[in-house]
């Protein structure tokens, strides 16, 4: 697991676990209200039926990517038929961003799902006038459970139905009377927020003012960028549809001559634009925060696809050209990398891109010939492929080189052989998380007087600040783990020991 969030969310998940508490997430007893208690009672509920471990804690993502996938099929069936329909959910889940971050622990999944939940319900009110106060009412609902994820920022939906109400039916006022579903949104969020308000009201004070509003006026934690910083962030979170968004865009525009034209492709558009540009405005940036508006950009890709199957196969050709040009580019990179630096760019890098541009290449050929079906075919499972090769050998080599998780091994063993365990230099979450306990941090004077201790004592250390502090006192090198911390870049870190009772390095 990746730190800082996930980590920290599943320290938190854990701790309400073993206090056996549903109500207020902690993190060593103290309140920790950082996000609101939807992704802690998944984790919770998750966590008793398989245990705690990685694959427990990330689960409720991955089954809120499934159902994300479901719902982009259940919605664009209906406006385009059942091809557009699997090709949207297939163009989504085969997409670098969509794909990273639905395999982790963090609250931008159910996010995501709960927004296109309500997006689902709400064409549906539009399609269905019988019912369509019911399923406003469900849109609504829906994103309630998008305030319990991740706060004020689900109720972006509301917004967009209105200005969608407003530029297609002209009837602003009619769009007003809907306004007080809001209400239905908060009330059914309100009972655990009443709750964390009157049981720590500090800190759900910080959590609206600082997690929301601060976060969008200045930066936090150095996550800062330009206004096109969500720019590179949706052509490359598409990848490796991003040619074929780009061709989808202009394919709507030259079609369509003014984009508010077509109601349906209004609502998608808008779904894009208005929270691109509000996280543009955000001093706070990062790239997940932008997962929202994917499930519209494959909606819109899927419906490309599907209208060059159904007769304009020529519009296929300038996107696979790119695709397979960019992976091209990439591949000779990752080759030349590979003979400057072999550890950091080994040669099964290169293999999902490779195999990327070759069945890019094939579609290619296919489209010229006139098939253009069987060219989206290729390109849906060479996005299979690429995902597929990421996940089964690029991740496991990035992940060789990450430190924390063997070091904190190496802790856990030797904290169940009776060693005390400290920390010195570094303070990542997954240090607790992976060795089963919170390791406390020490000064550099405690640490000199650690170390002269006659019983086991076992250290976490950054070996530059070990080099640093220079301790006199004699120590062993217990493990030791070059790489990269997340949020430390390159380091080596060390588990060091006094030498009192020396275990095994631990298996990994």
């Amino acid at each position: 697991m990746w730190d800082r969030d996930e980590t920290i969310y599943a320290l938190a998940a854990r701790e309400m676990q073993a206090r056996n508490d549903w109500l207020m997430p902690t993190i060593q007893g103290k309140p920790f209200l950082e996000k609101p208690i939807l992704i802690y009672w998944l984790a919770r509920a998750s966590y008793a039926g398989f245990g705690v471990d990685e694959f427990s804690s990330r689960l409720p993502s991955a089954v809120f990517g499934l159902l994300t996938c479901l719902t982009i099929f259940f919605m664009a069936r209906p406006l385009w038929g059942g091809e557009a329909a699997i090709l949207s959910a297939i163009v989504f889940s085969t997409s670098l961003l969509p794909a990273v971050v639905f395999r982790l622990f963090v609250p931008d999944p159910a996010l995501t799902f709960f927004s296109s939940l309500a997006f689902a319900f709400y064409l549906r009110s539009a399609a269905t006038a019988g019912k369509a106060r019911l399923f406003l009412l469900l849109a609504y609902a829906a994103m309630a459970f998008g305030f319990l994820s991740k706060g004020p920022i689900a109720l972006f939906p509301a917004a967009i139905f209105l200005m969608h109400s407003w530029l297609t039916r002209k009837r602003p006022l009619a769009a007003l009377r809907y306004l007080w579903l809001v209400g239905l949104t908060l009330a059914l969020a309100s009972p655990w927020f009443a709750y964390a308000l009157y049981a720590q009201r500090e800190s759900m004070a910080e959590f609206f003012l600082f997690e929301n509003l601060y976060r969008f006026a200045s930066v936090i934690e150095g996550h800062r960028g330009n206004a096109m910083y969500y720019v590179p962030v949706i052509l490359l979170g598409m990848f490796p549809w991003s040619f074929f968004l780009i061709a989808a865009l202009v394919s709507e525009w030259k079609i369509r001559g003014e984009r508010f034209r077509d109601p349906t492709v209004s609502l998608f558009l808008l779904w894009i634009i208005v929270p691109f540009v509000a996280l543009s405005l955000s001093a706070t940036k990062l790239p997940h925060y932008l997962l929202i508006v994917f499930p519209a950009v494959a909606c819109l890709t899927g419906k490309f696809l599907h209208e060059a199957n159904s007769g304009r196969r020529s519009s296929l050709i300038a996107p696979l050209v790119a695709t397979a040009c960019f992976t091209i580019l990439i591949v000779q990179f990752l080759v030349f990398a590979h003979f400057a630096a072999p550890r950091y760019a080994p040669a099964a890098a290169l293999y999902p891109f490779f195999l990327l541009s070759v069945l890019s290449l094939i579609a290619l050929v296919l489209v010229l010939r006139g098939h253009a079906r069987q060219a989206v075919f290729v390109s849906c499972a060479s996005g299979a492929l690429f995902c597929a090769g990421l996940f089964a050998i690029s991740l496991p080599w990035v992940e060789s080189l990450r430190v924390m998780r063997p070091i904190a091994l190496a802790a856990r063993s030797a904290a169940d052989r009776g060693g005390e365990i400290y920390r010195f230099g570094v303070s990542e979450p997954s240090l607790s998380f992976y060795s089963g306990r919170f390791i406390p941090s020490v000064t550099e004077e405690r640490l000199e007087r650690l170390l002269s201790r006659r019983s086991p004592i076992y250290v976490v250390v950054n070996e530059m600040k070990l080099k640093e502090a220079a301790p006199k006192t004699a120590y062993k090198i217990i493990e030791k783990k070059a790489g990269f911390a997340e949020s430390r870049g390159p380091m080596t870190l060390l588990l060091i020991g006094n030498g009192r009772d020396e275990p095994p390095p631990a298996r990994r």
